[in-house]
């Protein structure tokens, strides 16, 4: 391991890492925790969180986690593929009905499923396609929606210089806003 404030080369493209980022990035694949990774690489617990944020944010970083984890893939023979390959085969199992016996052996003419884990691997296999999106919905009273609009147009106005093009993005947004009104 290197010395504090030593420079590590990280072959993910050759980009610079300091020996706290590389500490980061190893205890990140312990747990895939940033937070937890910040603290146990030296960080402040204080600003543990933001740092393991900004960390996993950097360039450099994510090249080097993205190399250790298709190293990991490579050796551990686990793919994307064979996850959702056997979740499809854990589904297909858990909705296999089971036929019910009484104590004497005799069927009951009722069927078992194992239905939380056939719920489990579909919801896995759901988002996995992104079948389900967690949206959620924003409101804002017609005073907070007319100020947001009027911040807009501020912003435009100080940061484009066609007047004409200020002009044409400030009604459509006025448009849009009215469109939503009624």
């Amino acid at each position: 391991m290197a010395e504090k404030g030593e420079v590590v080369m990280s072959s993910a493209k050759k980009k610079k890492l300091t020996a706290k980022q590389m500490k980061f990035v190893l205890e990140y694949m312990i747990d895939l925790n940033a937070t937890q990774a910040a603290i146990r690489a030296g960080y402040s617990e204080k600003s543990a969180a933001v740092q393991g944020w900004e960390n996993l944010r950097k360039p450099q970083i994510q090249k080097e986690l993205t190399k250790r984890i298709n190293r990991l893939s490579i050796k551990s023979e686990i793919s994307a593929e064979s996850v959702l390959k056997r979740l499809n085969e854990v589904a297909d199992r858990c909705l296999q009905a089971v036929e019910v016996y009484d104590r004497d052996g005799n069927p009951t003419g009722e069927y078992f499923f194992d239905a939380s884990g056939a719920n489990r691997a579909l919801e896995l296999l759901g988002k996995h396609l992104r079948l389900f999106i967690e949206r959620q919905e924003v409101t804002m009273t017609l005073t907070l929606a007319k100020n947001f609009v009027g911040d807009i147009c501020d912003m435009i106005t100080r940061h484009v210089e066609d007047t004409e093009t200020v002009d044409r993005l400030i009604e459509e947004l006025r448009v849009m806003a009215q469109q939503e009104v009624e």
